[in-house]
């Protein structure tokens, strides 16, 4: 869970990138700084852009010093959710709670599922899958939770 307000810059954009949900506030630039200052990107800005906005965007982004708005960033996939600026701490405490009081094992695994895929063939990622789910059905969690959606 991450929260951004105010600038985005440089390696700043990895540290952002590397949490799973972006809450932005709607006054949030983005920048890569480095084209300005005769730097390359670094602490894996390099491998996290591309994934999160495509290869395209993540060139322009990278080599033009091009600013991006929160509403830019949304756009291309940057971050989450865009929110006022007063709105944008409260928002990501908020989604961090509910997601703490959440089904550990699953969203834990969920994200290791997907952030794991890039290295993964379609037909590995449903083996990895299918076990996955096997353990998950297993969870107190699961099983507690699964009850209480069959009596709805």
């Amino acid at each position: 869970m991450c929260a951004v307000q105010g600038a985005v810059a440089g390696a700043g954009n990895s540290v952002m990138l590397a949490a799973d949900v972006i809450v932005a506030a709607e006054s949030t630039k983005f920048v890569m700084a480095y084209p300005g200052v005769g730097l390359t990107p670094d602490i894996g800005v390099s491998w996290l852009l591309p994934r999160a906005v495509g290869q395209v965007r993540a060139l322009e982004y990278a080599l033009t010093g091009r600013q991006l708005t929160a509403a830019d960033a949304l756009d291309w996939g940057l971050v989450t959710t865009v929110v006022a600026d007063e709105e944008a701490l409260s928002t990501a405490r908020e989604l961090a709670v509910k997601m703490a009081a959440g089904p550990v094992f699953a969203l834990g695994s969920a994200r290791r599922l997907i952030r794991d895929s890039w290295e993964r063939t379609r037909a590995e990622a449903g083996e990895v899958e299918a076990r996955t789910i096997a353990e998950a059905v297993q969870t107190d969690d699961a099983q507690q939770r699964l009850a209480a959606f069959t009596k709805k």
